[in-house]
């Protein structure tokens, strides 16, 4: 493996593992439902993280229409609406 590959994947499982640390705290200190209702969260920080970083790193390259970016934006609150209708 290419050691760009080895920090990626590296990165990506120390990543993992925080957000992991940090679902267990939410659970621990409030609603079980609440904290994986914010799991819905993530599309959003997936789009905002890939719309920072498609110019830097070359493999992340997608088509960013207009279109394209109005439909993954519908379809996250979509998302977000459905799981706040499970909370209440």
């Amino acid at each position: 493996m290419k050691p760009k590959t080895i920090g990626f994947f590296s990165g990506g499982r120390i990543l993992s593992i925080v957000a992991g640390f940090f679902m267990y705290l939410a659970v621990f200190l409030g609603s079980v439902t609440l904290a994986n209702s914010l799991q819905g969260l993530q599309y959003a920080f997936v789009l905002i993280l890939a719309l920072l970083f498609f110019r830097k790193i070359p493999s992340l390259r997608e088509e960013f229409s207009k279109e394209i970016i109005v439909q993954k934006i519908v379809a996250i609150i979509l998302i977000s609406l459905g799981l706040f209708i499970l909370i209440l």
